[in-house]
Order: C-alpha cells, then sequence, then structure tokens
C-alpha cells in the first residue's frame, strides 16, 4: 500500500464521517421537536377557580357514565353525572324540590316523580364560535312518571311544565355547541328541576 492510497482512504473515511455527522444534524433539526416554553399553573385558590379552568379546558371526547341509579332513603333514585361520574346528592325527605340530572334513555327519579329522556326533537342553541341575532333553544322528549301517572312531553329550555302536583322544567342542557354541527345523542346530559306544588 502507497502513501498515496493510505492519504485516499483516510480521506474517504474523513468525508463519510462528515456526512453522517450532517445527516445526525439535519434529523434533527427537521424531526426532533423544539422545546416548547412551558407556563406554571398555579394551583386554583377557591372552587370557582376550578369551575373556570374546567371551562375554559373542555374535555376533547365526550364522556358517558354508567347508567346505574342509587335508591336514596326516600324512595327516589339518582344518577351519575359530571366528568367524574359521581352520584348526586339524594334530596333532603321533607324536600319540595328536586335538581335531576340524566341522559338519553336513562330513568332518573327525584321527589318520586321518574323522568326518561327518549330523543332531542331540536337543538337550535347558536354555536359559541358563530355570531348569532336569537340564542336558540333546546326540546327533548321525555317519559315522565310517578305511581299513579305517566306522560310523555316535550320540554322546552327554561320552561315549567305541570305534571299533577309537580312541575318540572329543564333547566339545563350541555354540553354547550362549540362549533356548527350535531352533538352526538349520547354526549348530552339534561337537568330537570322537580319541585312540589
Amino acid at each position: 500500500m502507497s502513501l498515496k492510497q493510505f492519504y485516499i482512504g483516510r480521506a474517504i473515511g474523513f468525508i463519510v464521517v462528515l456526512v453522517l455527522l450532517g445527516m445526525f444534524v439535519l434529523f434533527r433539526y427537521i424531526f426532533v421537536p423544539k422545546e416548547v416554553d412551558l407556563k406554571v399553573i398555579e394551583q386554583p385558590t377557591s372552587a370557582v377557580e376550578v369551575v373556570e379552568l374546567a371551562e375554559v379546558v373542555p374535555p376533547t371526547t365526550p364522556y358517558i357514565c354508567n347508567s346505574d341509579g342509587k335508591i336514596c332513603p326516600d324512595g327516589s333514585t339518582v344518577g351519575r353525572t359530571g366528568s367524574d361520574c359521581q352520584f348526586t346528592a339524594c334530596p333532603a325527605s321533607e324536600a319540595t324540590t328536586s335538581i335531576i340530572t340524566t341522559t338519553i334513555g336513562q330513568v332518573t327519579t327525584g321527589l318520586h316523580v321518574s323522568i326518561t329522556p327518549s330523543e332531542i326533537v331540536s337543538d337550535s342553541r347558536c354555536a359559541q364560535s358563530v355570531q348569532c341575532i336569537w340564542a336558540g333553544t333546546v326540546e327533548v322528549r321525555a317519559l315522565v312518571a310517578t305511581e299513579d301517572s305517566r306522560e310523555e312531553n316535550i320540554y322546552k329550555l327554561g320552561e315549567t311544565t305541570d305534571f299533577g302536583i309537580y312541575t318540572i322544567t329543564l333547566t339545563e342542557v350541555t354540553p354547550y355547541p362549540k362549533e356548527p354541527g350535531k352533538i352526538p345523542d349520547s354526549s348530552y346530559r339534561f337537568t330537570f328541576k322537580v319541585d312540589k306544588k
């Protein structure tokens, strides 16, 4: 092996090392994500701040709670609600008002009144990303029953309907539409207020 071949071999080896090093640097520049400035979020100091944080960052997928119920001492049943799927509180035994949160097809009872939503009749609420003249409303068909009677009605958000010795009001429907489009029926949560006259 001559001295000329020795230096050519070394030069080729050096060039190969430089090419590999350049490819490594290029790969890291193109495919490895840049460092992101992380902002420290302080712990909330009150329950109100927790609610505000939850509203600012909504869950990306709808949550679905089990359809089981808990029987309360007064004979009423309560269902699971919220993102943590906890049972709602039982009404007090001398209560004249009960708040019921339920879903499509779920039977939930308060003050001996069972409510079972069966379908969304209409949801014309204005999406948050759209500027509307009218806020819109929600109508849901639900079966309402006591030991003595049963009746199917259409309940409109914010309006009160008489049912025997009770009044029933659909007080809240979630989720609120973020952008135009249909919300899956399984994502809806309905809050009814049952008042004894």
